[in-house]
């Protein structure tokens, strides 16, 4: 059912979203070397793409060769899930911060309001019109937790963001361009999912073979890049 996809969409963002914050912060926490460090990222961005690339072979392995239902796509991530919860519990450090850290919900609830009203807005709006009422207060509703959410973020004691951090010209530039990467990536492979199925109406295989494609590339590429950051400016790779 819709409501059962949207269950398991919901719960697997989650993980998501906690794994990429965390599992960055302590790389850099158990990598003080810059140099070294950016072969633990390079490490990293490449495990999330044969993720991908594999993940759709997994679902072309489970519904083509199986032939079950696609529900037990999402059973593919348990035995990932449950080695990386034994890995991480026997090798990953604690990294909490030692002057302290409060949860930010108000930060947190302002974000997720700027981000769902803006969603739903670009998501709505070729259907109902980019006039219509529904889309008009969804990007009100953007706007305001946008703006609340700076707001917060200037005022907390223990922002979620802390913007001061933008006065550095080098940790916004690459900010940006970390933005500009993954909207163009996640953006590409969203509409190129929806191409592949419902317009080329190819099979869960000949998809899985084209984002292999896609994404092989930035497996090999990632140790180059690293290299060429730590031999030159890390702008060249950037």
């Amino acid at each position: 059912s819709i409501g059962l996809l949207w269950t398991a969409q919901a719960v697997t963002g989650l993980a998501a979203a906690t794994l990429m914050t965390s599992s960055l912060a302590v790389i850099a926490h158990i990598i003080p070397d810059h140099r070294v460090r950016g072969l633990a990222i390079a490490a990293w961005a490449s495990s999330l793409a044969v993720g991908l690339a594999a993940g759709s072979w997994l679902s072309s392995l489970i519904i083509n060769g199986i032939g079950a239902g696609w529900t037990w796509v999402f059973a593919t991530v348990l035995p990932f899930a449950l080695a990386g919860m034994a890995m991480a519990l026997r090798g990953v450090q604690d990294s909490t911060a030692r002057e302290g850290r409060s949860l930010d919900l108000p930060g947190q609830l302002a974000g997720l309001l700027a981000i769902v009203g803006l969603v739903f807005a670009v998501i709505e709006g070729p259907e109902h019109g980019w006039n219509s009422k529904v889309v008009l207060a969804s990007f009100t509703v953007a706007t305001a937790g946008l703006v609340g959410f700076v707001v917060r973020e200037w005022l907390a004691a223990s922002p979620m963001l802390d913007l001061r951090l933008f006065a550095s010209r080098e940790f916004t530039a690459a900010g940006v361009v970390a933005a500009l990467l993954m909207f163009g990536l996640i953006g590409t492979l969203f509409v190129l999912s929806l191409f592949f199925g419902a317009i080329q109406h190819l099979s869960v295989t000949g998809i899985a073979l084209r984002f292999t494609m896609i994404l092989g590339p930035t497996v090999l590429i990632g140790p180059v890049a690293a290299g060429l950051a730590r031999r030159h400016h890390p702008r060249l790779p950037m």
